[in-house]
């Protein structure tokens, strides 16, 4: 026989679940709040930079590929703030 203290861990914890999961369906859509809006992905900003890096002189950068991008901002990398 199950101890009540049993039975409502089992409710608390499916309660929990429930709640996590309406919270993901109702929140799929939403904005990233830790990025800015018009802010691009970093593996876009890699391939934009090797495409024109290729446009440019596809001879010479014809096997580049981008390994590790990062945004770094003003003061951080440089006077402006700018993908490296």
């Amino acid at each position: 026989m199950r101890s009540r203290r049993s039975i409502r861990f089992a409710a608390i914890y499916i309660l929990w679940i429930a709640l996590y999961a309406v919270l993901f369906l109702a929140l799929r859509g939403a904005e990233d709040p830790s990025r800015r809006s018009g802010r691009i992905q970093r593996d876009e900003a890699g391939r934009r930079a090797i495409a024109y890096l290729q446009a440019s002189d596809p001879q010479r950068f014809g096997q580049y590929e981008a390994v590790h991008i990062a945004f770094a901002r003003a003061g951080e990398a440089g006077r402006e703030k700018r993908w490296v």
